[in-house]
């Protein structure tokens, strides 16, 4: 029946632009038609073609499939072509900017989840998005990248509670170094993190070409000329879209070029409205003790932590408004002591500090 349409069409008009306009509606049909196939090759391709002439109106035919997918790792090659063409149908659905409700949106962050965190934001209920992406936030791997997301749109959206979960899930690092009258040595150096490459792989022979939604290959991934935001914020985190029939898993691997806490720490300075150079609560600092002896080491250990404790209780005190709570616990205080001193005499031990933990480096570092 197409075949006729298209030849009708060649002979009466040749004008191309009013020949597609001719043969849209029978597209669209026939993409709905394929939506509806039991076969999941077809269906990919009603996806294809629903998505290449924009039809808005099979947006709950799309939605349909996403809402009847069930997720979990492939154990057959028919669940595994299940699970490709519901990734054309996301690909499609994303590029209509399409609403998908939350409880799916939910269910295929297993299976897929840089489309999960692109569609959450267009969710109709704001809430079960904010806890899901608060689960997330206290789940995944605090130095993937769907961590990340989950923080930047929890921030984005003024989320109760999450400057609470913030605060509380943070380690604040102290290095102290001890020196002698010669002074001190050399610093702490960074490190940056990095997002290991796939497995090469192979088109999948009859099925159409989509959008593959994955993190950039490196943690800067946003000098890629083909990296589009997906969460914004102060440290914000990239995807790429690649156009292909590959079908290839996302890859959930890969690492921030920020250390956790660094993020933390942007994370609180927006909810609290401080400046990022002056942010209330630094993820890690470094002090200079000068050793005369040890009574004035223990007495400036103990201020060391005081002070900190005081700022800590000062960031409770705001952040509880705005939870609606009693903020009851802390970040974790780690106090790393670094004995620079050339001659070296057993440093005295601190003892009644709640809820700090004491550290020593080893004498001796890397280059």
């Amino acid at each position: 029946m197409l075949t006729f349409w298209i030849a009708l069409a060649l002979a009466q008009q040749p004008d191309p632009a009013q020949v597609v306009q001719l043969l849209t509606p029978q597209t669209g049909e026939l993409a709905r038609q394929w939506l509806h196939s039991p076969d999941a090759r077809t269906e990919a391709w009603g996806a294809y073609l629903a998505l290449r002439d924009r039809r808005l109106d099979l947006v709950p035919d799309l939605s349909a499939l996403v809402e009847s997918y069930s997720p979990g790792a492939a154990i057959s090659l028919s669940a595994q072509d299940q699970h490709d063409a519901v990734m054309a149908v996301l690909d499609a659905l994303i590029q209509l900017q399409a609403a998908v409700p939350a409880h799916d949106v939910v269910k295929i962050y297993s299976d897929f989840p840089v489309q999960a965190l692109l569609l959450a934001p267009r969710a109709a209920s704001q809430n079960e998005i904010d806890s899901f992406l608060m689960n997330l936030f206290q789940t995944e791997t605090p130095n993937q990248d769907t961590w990340q997301a989950a923080g930047n749109m929890l921030v984005d959206a003024h989320a109760p509670g999450f400057g609470v979960l913030v605060f509380k899930s943070m380690t604040v690092r102290a290095t102290v170094m001890v020196v002698g009258p010669e002074g001190r040595s050399r610093s702490r150096d960074g490190v940056l993190g990095d997002c290991p490459s796939g497995l090469p792989d192979s088109p999948k022979r009859g099925w159409p070409e989509i959008g593959r939604y994955d993190f950039p290959r490196f943690p800067l991934g946003a000098r890629s000329p083909e990296a589009a935001l997906l969460a914004p914020g102060i440290d914000p985190v990239y995807f790429l879209r690649t156009v292909d029939a590959m079908y290839t898993p996302t890859t959930r691997t890969c690492r921030l070029s920020s250390l956790p806490d660094l993020v933390r720490e942007h994370y609180l300075a927006t909810i609290l409205n401080r400046p990022m150079n002056d942010p209330p609560l630094k993820h890690e600092f470094t002090t200079v003790i000068q050793w005369s002896g040890e009574d004035e080491y223990r007495r400036a250990i103990v201020a060391l932590i005081e002070r900190e404790q005081k700022i800590f209780e000062d960031i409770a005190l705001k952040l509880a408004p705005r939870g609606g709570m009693v903020v009851s616990e802390r970040p974790k205080f780690i106090v790393e002591i670094w004995d620079q001193r050339t001659e070296k005499t057993p440093l005295p031990q601190i003892h009644g500090a709640a809820g700090v933990i004491f550290e020593n480096t080893p004498t001796k570092r890397g280059p």
